[in-house]
């Protein structure tokens, strides 16, 4: 047998790197050969001013913890909002002024908006709200329940907001502990986001020292506000200092 000719090799050839640019006379920056990451810059900002008045209904997801969810309630209330209250549970169920569904469960949340009949103009996730402890079912599972809800829901004419409230989900300062299941619900709205063009969505991140009167001023801007057009729209609140 013949043995086949030779196939020819392809002979690399090394590529000339291009100088780095100069502007306005400036000296040229080192060649960066490093891969593309995205970093996060907190700016401290002064707290917001409330936004225009008038009650607006918001679907309410509190946290187990009982002294938790009468803080985020109590300042859903202080910042004008009529909270539709849900908390998770073993199966879904109607109790007085509230509803029980099951965490990461959509279609519990769709019979929740069947019995409301007006849909509310805002979905308040606030399920990891001063949350210590890795919850997958609250962190990730639910909110991604909510996106379903609203993505595959026709009774909102429009996309309603979406604002999260939680803990422990973004180092802000450099030295504080985050929760993992807490730091999944930023990734997961700014990816709803993106899928969504339209949805207006944020994260408010609360310290352990923000009290109610302090997270209602957060609220009572970020509702209304015109900040978090997308999912990129994040803001920590530390003590005094957001």
């Amino acid at each position: 047998m013949t043995p086949s000719p030779p196939v020819p090799q392809p002979v690399s050839q090394p590529v000339p790197t291009p100088a780095p640019a100069v502007v306005d006379g400036a000296a040229p920056a080192a060649a960066d050969d490093t891969a593309p990451v995205t970093a996060i810059r907190w700016v401290e900002a002064e707290r917001p001013e409330p936004g225009p008045g008038g009650a607006s209904s918001v679907l309410l997801l509190l946290p187990d913890d009982l002294e938790a969810a009468r803080t985020v309630q109590s300042a859903a209330q202080r910042a004008g909002l009529r909270p539709v209250r849900v908390r998770h549970g073993d199966a879904y169920a109607e109790l007085t002024g509230e509803f029980t569904v099951r965490a990461g469960d959509a279609d519990d949340l769709r019979r929740v908006l069947d019995r409301l009949g007006s849909p509310p103009e805002t979905v308040l996730h606030a399920a990891t709200f001063g949350a210590e402890a890795d919850d997958l079912d609250a962190g990730f599972f639910s909110l991604h329940a909510v996106a379903r809800l609203i993505a595959g829901s026709t009774i909102w004419p429009t996309l309603p907001k979406l604002l999260v409230v939680t803990s422990r989900s973004v180092d802000v300062t450099g030295g504080e502990p985050v929760v993992p299941a807490n730091a999944t619900a930023p990734a997961l709205l700014r990816a709803f986001a993106a899928e969504n063009p339209g949805l207006r969505a944020g994260t408010v991140d609360v310290g352990p020292r923000v009290d109610a009167a302090a997270l209602a001023v957060e609220l009572a801007a970020a509702v209304p506000a015109h900040w978090w057009r997308c999912g990129d729209a994040a803001a920590g609140c530390r003590s005094r200092r957001r």
